[in-house]
């Protein structure tokens, strides 16, 4: 009888390895300036907090904004309290890498699970140019800086590669001082440029194809001149002298005349009307915005797409619980291979 209990069970384990879809969640999540925590005790309440948000995301790779320390070895070292936090809570091995800062303390990261996922390359923009709208003015650098990273997911017997970009574009803080009068949406704009051209230079150009993603904190809402450049719908040259596209005093693109350019990026967070009647990512006197994202590039939206027959359901959803962890709702989307 034994025997035979035993040889059920192995017959349903083959079966569900057999049927079992090879699938990958990836998050974003700003931190909220974790590594500022007064104490020891506090940052472990922030990060048990921010581990339960993960946990319920389903995460196998996240995104982080706003890992918050000037020195690398201190910001290394908040990320791996999150990811013991999460040891504890998922029991799974997490791994961390930390990208550059320029003029502050926020850091970006990634964090991800290592039973079956490794970091094949991770890559700073530290010394990328950012164009600028005016021909007159010189480029400019990021002043935090996205961290590009590709890793290589291992299945039962196959493995498949995501390539991912983490950004954090320059936020509406200072909005006064602007002299455009725009929140230095012209800024974002500019940086949406440089990272969508530098998507398509040096990740969907390879041979090797993979979907690409271009996720994290946008500061600028998904209808945004920002988000419309990201996406590839607009370029900031559409903008520049007498060409037909102008930013609104609500920060929208008004064109005047149509811009025939399908998109090359796409988000499966707000082409999805059941993530867009949450009404927001973010809480700014007591208003809701789109201001995180995650975008992939058009050729893989599939793998997103709860069925072949949907093109308006995806398997991306945003999560606020608990609500102390951050200001900032945890994305994720799961893509299927």
């Amino acid at each position: 009888m034994e025997g035979m209990y035993r040889l059920i069970l192995l017959t349903f384990s083959w079966l569900f390895c057999v049927t079992a879809p090879n699938n990958v969640t990836i998050c974003t999540q700003n931190l909220h300036n974790f590594g500022q925590e007064k104490g020891p005790i506090t940052q472990n309440l922030r990060a048990t907090l921010l581990g339960e948000r993960i946990k319920n995301g389903k995460c196998d790779i996240v995104a982080l904004q706003e890992v918050t320390a000037k020195r690398t070895d201190y910001a290394r070292k908040t990320c791996k309290v999150l990811t013991d936090k999460l040891k504890e809570l998922t029991y799974a091995d997490w791994d961390c890498v930390v990208g550059d800062t320029e003029d502050g303390p926020h850091r970006l990261a990634f964090i991800w699970k290592v039973r079956n996922i490794n970091l094949v390359e991770a890559f700073s923009y530290k010394n990328l140019d950012v164009p600028k709208l005016s021909k007159i003015d010189a480029s400019s650098h990021f002043n935090r800086i996205p961290l590009e990273a590709i890793f290589r997911i291992k299945f039962s017997e196959v493995s498949r590669y995501v390539a991912a970009i983490n950004i954090h574009l320059k936020s509406k803080a200072g909005a006064e001082k602007d002299p455009t009068g725009l929140k230095w949406e012209i800024v974002r704009m500019e940086q949406a440029e440089a990272i969508r051209k530098q998507a398509l230079d040096r990740l969907i150009s390879r041979k090797e194809k993979m979907p690409v993603l271009i996720l994290g904190d946008r500061n600028s809402d998904y209808r945004s001149p920002t988000a419309k450049i990201l996406a590839g719908e607009l370029h900031l040259a559409d903008f520049a002298g007498n060409a037909p596209c102008r930013i609104s005093k609500s920060l929208v693109p008004v064109c005047l005349k149509e811009i025939p350019r399908n998109p090359i990026f796409a988000s499966p967070i707000t082409l999805d009307k059941a993530n867009l009647s949450v009404g927001g990512t973010f809480r700014y006197r007591k208003k809701l915005q789109f201001l995180d994202d995650i975008l992939i590039d058009v050729n893989h939206l599939g793998l997103v797409q709860k069925s072949h027959f949907s093109l308006k359901e995806f398997d991306a959803g945003i999560i606020f619980e608990p609500l102390e962890a951050s200001d900032h709702a945890l994305l994720w989307a799961k893509l299927k291979f």
